[in-house]
């Protein structure tokens, strides 16, 4: 079953309805929606037992900030890794010593790849980006994915 978040405009239209004391289960009719997800909608964001549409949804726009990954990524590791990079330290030494116990060398390495770290480049690399490839996951070496070799296999 799909879903969808509440939009400002149907927070808007949430609000309207209680300050006309339309119940949940009215105002699930009206906007198509279940009768809990208002009554949640509703006790998550009320501010003083007052819903306000506006803050409702800098409440759900701060709540939606704060989810999913961080990221290991810093100026500061960046200008790092620079450093030690244009003085010819590999990733693999980079990641043992000054950046013990924070990111990967493949981490550096898809860093690399991706421009992220100012000034460096795969030819900034000790063997000039050769041993730095792209990670190619699910693909053999002759193109075939592992899904097709695993039908092949159970035929």
């Amino acid at each position: 079953m799909s879903h969808s978040h509440f939009t400002s405009f149907d927070r808007t239209r949430i609000e309207e309805g209680l300050s006309f004391g339309l119940s949940s289960r009215q105002l699930g009719k009206r906007l198509h929606r279940s009768h809990t997800s208002i009554s949640r909608e509703v006790n998550r964001n009320s501010f003083n037992g007052i819903y306000r549409a506006e803050i409702a949804h800098a409440l759900y726009e701060t709540r939606k900030g704060n989810c999913g990954a961080k990221g290991k990524y810093s100026a500061e590791l960046a200008c790092l890794i620079a450093d030690k990079i244009l003085t010819k330290w590999s990733p693999e030494q980079i990641t043992n010593t000054v950046a013990k116990d924070t990111v990967s060398f493949k981490t550096i390495y898809t860093w690399i790849l991706e421009n992220r770290i100012p000034g460096v480049s795969p030819e900034d690399l000790r063997h000039k980006g050769k041993r730095c490839k792209q990670e190619k996951r699910g693909v053999f070496s002759n193109g075939v994915s592992i899904h097709d070799r695993l039908r092949k296999c159970k035929r």
